[in-house]
């Protein structure tokens, strides 16, 4: 009893209980997956290896289970040892019967994985993105596993990169920390050249900053070139944009490749900040908002 609880660790026993759990033999036939089970991928090689554990000693752990409404049982912890168990020929496995809720059901599954170190960083993102839905905070997760908050937050994090990119996070291509660093760029069409570059050189996260470091140097200058570009225009647009007594001001913005998410939301956002500014100042003011594919232009006419 010791040597288990020693390997499902303090976490999972205090939601399964510390005290001594009956174990039952339950027919296979009769346990039906886990809906909240985290993982997505079962390397078949690891499950055969199991298996053949299991025809010469047993299933040495008993799979957690709960009764369900039409008198089967559903699995909470103990994917593997179940899969492992049917390649085995096994009829029956040992199980603890557990009464729990979903959300107690859902932390059981997702600990043990997190415990046994199973899961991939987009499992692990979905799987807190499951939680927040169900009123976790990043800093309950945290707690529940072990965890430091802000290593769930840029977990979680992953979720934002491109389903393509998600993917070869999942498979292993790309590492944790190479995700963590793409989280940052917002170009998702630079996301996925850099992500490919990553896969094909076998870049390590060092090489990756470095080169992040270089085009971010390099993307400073241009914005530095655009941006005294902007005050010559503006700058003009002033001192000819006098009529009837208003004087206008013009802010751009360029949809460029660097800003491809800008979007109806963010722009709304950008006007609402502007319009409590001057308010706030005092100032008696109009505007107008034009936007095409190329091009956002708010012009703000002051009243004098």
């Amino acid at each position: 009893m010791l040597a288990e609880k020693k390997r499902l660790g303090r976490g999972l026993l205090s939601l399964i209980g510390s005290e001594r759990n009956e174990v039952s033999m339950i027919s296979i036939e009769r346990i039906r997956g886990s809906p909240f089970q985290p993982r997505r991928r079962f390397d078949e090689e690891k499950l055969k290896e199991l298996a053949a554990s299991i025809k010469e000693k047993g299933v040495i752990e008993p799979v957690i289970v709960r009764l369900s409404e039409d008198g089967n049982y559903e699995l909470i912890c103990g994917e593997r040892r179940l899969r492992a168990s049917k390649i085995a020929g096994l009829e029956k496995i040992p199980a603890i019967v557990k009464n729990v809720s979903d959300k107690e059901a859902f932390e059981i599954s997702l600990i043990e994985n997190v415990q046994r170190e199973d899961l991939s960083p987009v499992e692990f993102a979905i799987a807190f993105s499951k939680l927040v839905d169900m009123g976790y905070t990043h800093e309950d997760i945290a707690k529940k596993i072990g965890k430091s908050r802000v290593w769930v937050t840029n977990i979680i994090r992953v979720l934002n990169l491109p389903e393509d990119v998600r993917e070869l996070v999942d498979k292993g291509k790309i590492s944790l920390g190479h995700a963590k660093i793409l989280c940052s760029i917002q170009n998702k069409s630079k996301v996925r050249e850099i992500a490919k570059q990553i896969v094909e050189r076998g870049m390590s996260v060092r090489e990756l900053e470095i080169l992040i470091k270089n085009m971010n140097g390099k993307f400073a200058s241009k914005q530095s070139n655009r941006a005294a570009k902007r005050e010559d225009t503006e700058k003009s647009r002033r001192e000819g944009g006098k009529d009837k007594g208003q004087e206008k001001i013009t802010i751009i913005g360029k949809q460029n490749n660097e800003l491809e998410d800008v979007n109806d939301g963010f722009l709304r956002r950008i006007i609402s900040e502007l319009d409590n500014f001057l308010h706030t100042m005092g100032v008696n003011f109009s505007r107008d908002v034009y936007q095409n594919e190329n091009e956002i232009e708010i012009r703000i006419f002051i009243k004098k």
